[in-house]
């Protein structure tokens, strides 16, 4: 277990919190410096193992219920992060860009969401695959990525493919968004 987070995670975190003008505890700021430590260390955000990594193996339900009854102001945060490479770049004008990527997946893949026929471009055959959507802030010095999901394509009945076949329009009506 380790007890410090890396002096570089306190110090970004100490920036975002300026940038973003939030106002934290040092208790706060060592925490979220903590969870980002674990998130370099470990390459990705897993709950589990940041708690054995940092928090003495706390279970997963006292973890979500830390962060839910935290005062910690997640969303400017947020912003704090945004607005720090914005000002060190020196960034005089940017874009919000939506980018679409079709991952292709094995063909035997029960366990992965989200994943559908589509046509492979390459060969014209059929491939199982993932659409992931990704929203981008472009300078031109800079790309951050802001947001990403799985696009999830409409699940129609029999009844309702029918229905579509006659009028594409009604389509829409059955896409749960």
């Amino acid at each position: 277990m380790l007890q410090a987070p890396l002096k570089s995670s306190l110090e970004f975190v100490r920036l975002i919190a300026e940038h973003g003008r939030v106002e934290m505890t040092s208790k706060c700021t060592l925490t979220v410096s903590k969870f980002i430590t674990g998130m370099i260390l470990l390459g990705s955000f897993h709950i589990k193992l940041l708690s054995a990594l940092f928090f003495n193996g706390q279970t997963t339900a006292a973890m979500h219920a830390m962060f839910r009854r935290s005062r910690i102001r997640a969303d400017k945060l947020f912003f704090g992060a945004l607005k720090l490479p914005i000002t060190t770049f020196k960034v005089s004008s940017l874009s919000i860009v939506i980018d679409d990527t079709e991952r292709e997946r094995s063909k035997n893949c029960k366990r992965l969401p989200f994943v559908r026929k589509a046509i492979c471009k390459a060969t014209g055959g059929w491939i199982q695959a993932q659409n992931i959507v990704f929203i981008l802030l472009v300078t031109e010095r800079v790309t951050i990525p802001i947001w990403f999901c799985f696009h999830r394509s409409a699940t129609l009945t029999k009844e309702q493919k029918k229905l579509t076949r006659k009028r594409p329009e009604k389509i829409k009506e059955f896409d749960h968004k």
